[in-house]
This record gives structure tokens, C-alpha cells and sequence, in this order.
């Protein structure tokens, strides 16, 4: 029989129904899952009996920077408290929104150090000049952009969906 290197046992919460079994989990991503019945193996085996183990969830809208004394180490945490594994972080930073390749880059840097949870970043567009960093941002992993038009619209935003896959967003 494989073995795995961690197996959660409970009542499974799927898309369309709830089983009592176990999930085994090889290289940090899920290999299987098994009603109960014939046990899988797991260098660590977590058997929550009859709790219900659910998928972990996504939050599109976060922001860890717009008050500079927040951060990924605390906003990540939290999520993960949660039961978020994965969110989309704004790119309004204070002072510095994430408006070039340069500030991009070096907030993954933090990010890969920092992060307790799947975090993807957004990119923004400034109001002068920005266009030349669409397609930069894109390739650097920026999954969406955002852009404000005018000063006449402080909080509404335009969001650009970038309809390629990240290597920051797993």
C-alpha cells in the first residue's frame, strides 16, 4: 500500500456531498480520497473522528499592506486561523503601491519568506505613465491589475483580469 506523508481522517466535506473517510496527501497536494474502510498510511495521521474536514477556502479581496504596520506574517495567519489557504493581495501598499516590476518583485521576495498561506498579488496601473507596466507586471506573476481612473473615484476601481496563470498563485 503507498504511503503518504500525511492522512486526515473525518467527515469529508466535497462538492456535492459528505463522506466519512480520509485524505492522503503526498508533496504538499492532495493524492486521494478514500471513504472509510481500508485505513491509508501517512508518516502523520490526523483522525478527527467524526469532525467534519472541510476544503480550504479563497478570499479574493485582501489587503496586507494598506496600513504599513500589517504584513503577510499576520494577515496570513489569520487567514490560515480561519480556514483560508489561499487569497488575492491588493496592491495598494502604503507609501508604495505596486505599480512596477522593481516594488513587485521585491514584495514576492517578502512574501516567500513571510507567507503562511497561498498568497497572489495584484499589480495597479498609476495614473501617469502606468501603461508601460501592463505587460511587465503580467510576466512577473501579477494576477490581475487594478487601476483608478481619476481622482473624482477614490475608491471604486477597475480591475483588469489577466487571463494567464501565475507561478505566485499555486
Amino acid at each position: 500500500m503507498e504511503k503518504y506523508d500525511l492522512v486526515v481522517r473525518g467527515k469529508i466535506v466535497g462538492e456535492d456531498r459528505v463522506i466519512s473517510g480520509q485524505i492522503g496527501v503526498k508533496d504538499g497536494k492532495i493524492a486521494t480520497i478514500q471513504p472509510a474502510g481500508e485505513q491509508l498510511q501517512g508518516d502523520k495521521v490526523l483522525d478527527f473522528e467524526n469532525a467534519y474536514v472541510f476544503p480550504g477556502t479563497i478570499d479574493v479581496h485582501v489587503h496586507c499592506f494598506s496600513n504599513p504596520k500589517e504584513g503577510f506574517i499576520p494577515t496570513s495567519m489569520s487567514a490560515a486561523a480561519g480556514g483560508i489557504t489561499t487569497f488575492l493581495d491588493m496592491p495598494y501598499d502604503l507609501p508604495n503601491p505596486i505599480s512596477n516590476v522593481e516594488i513587485f518583485e521585491k514584495k514576492v521576495q517578502q512574501l516567500e519568506k513571510e507567507a503562511v498561506v497561498d498568497i497572489c498579488l495584484w499589480g495597479t496601473i498609476s495614473k501617469t505613465g502606468g501603461t508601460e507596466q501592463i505587460v511587465p507586471l503580467a510576466e512577473a506573476g501579477a494576477v490581475s491589475l487594478k487601476c483608478r481612473p481619476s481622482r473624482r473615484m477614490p475608491i471604486a476601481s477597475r480591475a483588469f483580469p489577466i487571463q494567464r496563470s501565475s507561478r505566485r498563485c499555486s
